[in-house]
């Protein structure tokens, strides 16, 4: 085995992630983007839903998983189930609107990472999604209009 290029390619991760803070009020709300591991975790919750349920859980489940920090205090590490389950408890209870602000930020950073990194604009879509968010979303939006069709 090739420990040198394993090694090399595990660092790709140091400069992929990216934190964004967002104000508000007087709390300071720190976001990450999310590895493939928690993006899997997440669309497989959601792969089954549809329509608004979809897009609110999608949300929900991003946010649990790319809070790292309020008010410069982290929490520990994000594939917790436990903790991933209180924010998503403590997010329940917060304003819709504060939800969307935060799932923007969180979409501004994925593509200010897509920026970094050199991969194409997007310009056509109307929803601030990665990739594979999109694709999924895409899915389901067609088994939606099938649905409707039956």
């Amino acid at each position: 085995m090739n420990t040198d290029a394993l090694k090399i390619m595990s660092t790709l991760k140091e400069k992929v992630f990216k934190e964004k803070t967002k104000k508000i009020l007087d709390f300071e709300i720190t976001l990450v983007n999310l590895s493939a591991k928690e993006d899997a975790e997440v669309f497989e919750m959601i792969s089954d839903m549809k329509g608004t349920e979809f897009f609110h859980v999608l949300k929900l489940q991003t946010l649990a998983r790319s809070i790292v920090a309020v008010n410069g205090t982290r929490f520990e590490k994000a594939d917790n189930k436990e903790l991933i389950e209180s924010k998503i408890n403590i997010l329940l209870s917060w304003p819709s609107t504060i939800i969307d602000e935060l799932y923007q930020v969180y979409s501004d950073l994925i593509n200010e990472i897509d920026d970094e990194l050199g991969f194409p604009k997007k310009e056509d879509e109307n929803l601030e999604l990665s990739t594979a968010q999109n694709v999924h979303a895409m899915n389901v939006l067609t088994n939606n209009v099938a649905d409707a069709d039956a």
